[in-house]
Parts: structure tokens; C-alpha cells; sequence
């Protein structure tokens, strides 16, 4: 099926998908840097841990004990990085799923596309265009039926191409308008 009102949404769910994925990686890579941070300040409290196991100089035993001081224990260090590291895991998961929902947008965007273009490459844009410019109609629904060769256009419903009261035209493989009925030739 082509029309205009579906590839806009298409395009909007696309949109609406490449935001859900920008903000999914914005999160992961924030979540990672935190995870990043984590991980140097555990290793720098084993490395000054070390330090106070190797000195026997008061001044350094004094100043690796100020340093620790600064630091959370160690055991609280691991609880938190493990923590952190499955807020990462969870931040990659979404991202991932996210991003594979943007490339299912963008696969029926470029679907729906190729099928316009196709449409329009067989019965010529002229007759498409011609339509919505005679009948000022926006939105179009273009069905195509293979075994007949013949493609249907609908437009001008009710809030939407194939509402209540809609046109509908036929065209042949040649392109030639072989059925038409518009709801204002059928009121007069």
C-alpha cells in the first residue's frame, strides 16, 4: 500500500525511534563513564594500599593513610562498581534494542519509499500528481493489484483517504483511467 499519510507516520515513528535511541546511548555512555570512574578510584585505593603494606616511613604510612581516609572502604568500592556494572549491562541491553527498532523504522520507511517510487515509475508521477491536484486531495492510497495490472487510488475520505465518502480511480498497466468515482459527480 502507498500513501502519503503513512509515510509520514513512518517518518515520525522513525524520528520518534532515533530519539529513543539518542537518549539510549546518551544514558549508556554516562552510566559507562560512571562505571569507568568507579573502577580507577577502587584501583587506586588497592594501589595506596599497597604502598602502605611496602613503606615502613612514617611520613609515607601517614600520608597513605590520609589518602585512604578519602576513600570509601573497600568492600562498600565493590558493591558499588557491581552495581554500576549491571546498570551498565541494563543501559547497553536498551540501547541495543533501540537501536535495532531505529533500523526497523528506517527499513519501513525505505520500504514504503521504494514502493512510492515504484508506483510512480510504472503508472508515471503526471497521473499521481494530477489527481491530488485536480481533487486538491492530500492524502492518497495507492493499492496495486498484480493480477489485474491495475492500480487503485483512493483519496478525499473522512479523515483519511478511505474514510466515509472517499474518490476512487483505476488505472490500467498503460496508465489510462478506466473507473472514477468522486462522491461530487455522485451528488449532483
Amino acid at each position: 500500500m502507498y500513501s502519503d499519510y503513512d509515510l509520514r507516520i513512518l517518518q515520525e515513528e522513525r524520528d520518534n525511534a532515533e530519539t529513543v535511541k539518542q537518549d539510549a546511548c546518551i544514558e549508556y555512555i554516562e552510566t559507562y563513564k560512571r562505571m569507568i570512574h568507579m573502577r580507577d578510584r577502587l584501583e587506586s585505593r588497592r594501589r595506596i594500599e599497597g604502598l602502605l603494606k611496602e613503606t615502613s616511613i612514617p611520613r609515607e604510612i601517614a600520608e597513605c593513610r590520609r589518602l585512604l581516609a578519602k576513600y570509601p572502604s573497600k568492600k562498600k568500592l565493590v558493591k558499588e562498581l557491581a552495581d554500576i556494572t549491571r546498570e551498565e549491562s541494563v543501559a547497553l541491553a536498551i540501547y541495543n534494542r533501540a537501536q535495532v527498532e531505529y533500523q526497523q523504522a528506517v527499513d519501513k520507511v525505505i520500504k514504503q519509499q521504494e514502493f512510492r517510487l515504484w508506483v510512480t515509475r510504472r503508472y508515471g508521477s503526471v497521473i499521481v500528481s494530477n489527481i491530488l491536484e485536480y481533487f486538491g486531495a492530500i492524502e492518497l492510497v495507492c493499492r496495486y493489484n498484480r493480477r489485474a495490472g491495475k492500480l487503485n487510488v483512493y483519496f478525499g475520505g473522512l479523515n483519511e483517504p478511505l474514510g466515509p465518502g472517499h474518490a476512487h480511480w483505476v488505472f490500467n498497466r498503460k496508465g489510462w483511467a478506466v473507473f472514477g468515482r468522486c462522491p461530487e459527480n455522485e451528488a449532483a
